[in-house]
């Protein structure tokens, strides 16, 4: 299956979500799935993990959390383009 990941945080950020977000990534590539993940762009961010592409959005940081940024796919046409061209059967949006 073509999967599309779209997470509102990812590495290099480390949290319960990145944690399973991994684990899971981890697993559909052993499955066999091609999966493109969207994450808000930040130094850190990796091109890849596991097999699957990483594609970085327009991301701003919250104030109460330093090391917390939210995207903003809105305004990242780079990734609607992305995301049209992988052309996903899932779009799994991660919040």
């Amino acid at each position: 299956m073509r999967i599309v990941l779209w997470t509102e945080t990812f590495l290099p950020h480390i949290d319960g979500i990145v944690t399973r977000l991994l684990a899971t990534l981890t697993e559909l590539r052993r499955a066999g799935d091609d999966v493109l993940v969207v994450a808000p762009a930040r130094h850190g961010l990796p091109a890849d993990y596991a097999g699957a592409r990483v594609v970085g959005v327009v991301s701003v940081p919250v104030p109460i959390y330093p090391d917390f940024a939210v995207g903003l796919p809105f305004v990242t046409p780079s990734a609607r383009r992305a995301v049209a061209a992988f052309a996903p059967q899932i779009l799994h949006v991660v919040n």
